[in-house]
C-alpha cells in the first residue's frame, strides 16, 4: 500500500459521463497489481464523488500496454 501512495496517476475528467477517471499506473510486480485491481473494484463500488463536484471517481489500473499514444513510459 505504501508504494501505491507514490504511484503516478492520470486524471481524466469526462463531464459527459459525469466521471473523473483515475488511471493508476501499474505496480512493480503482479501481486501488487492484483491488490490494486481489488482496491479499484472496492473504491468504484462506493460511487464516491470528487469533493466539490458531481463527478464520480472511477479508478482503474493501467499497464504500459494501455498508455495513451505519445505518453512517455
Amino acid at each position: 500500500m505504501r508504494a501505491l501512495f507514490a504511484t503516478s496517476v492520470n486524471l481524466r475528467p469526462d463531464p459527459a459521463r459525469n466521471e473523473l477517471r483515475v488511471e493508476i499506473h501499474g505496480q512493480a510486480n503482479p501481486i501488487h497489481d492484483a491488490t490494486l485491481e481489488s482496491l479499484c473494484t472496492e473504491l468504484n463500488a462506493t460511487e464516491i464523488c470528487y469533493p466539490g463536484t458531481t463527478l464520480r471517481l472511477v479508478c482503474r489500473p493501467i499497464r504500459s500496454s494501455v498508455f495513451p499514444p505519445g505518453q512517455d513510459v
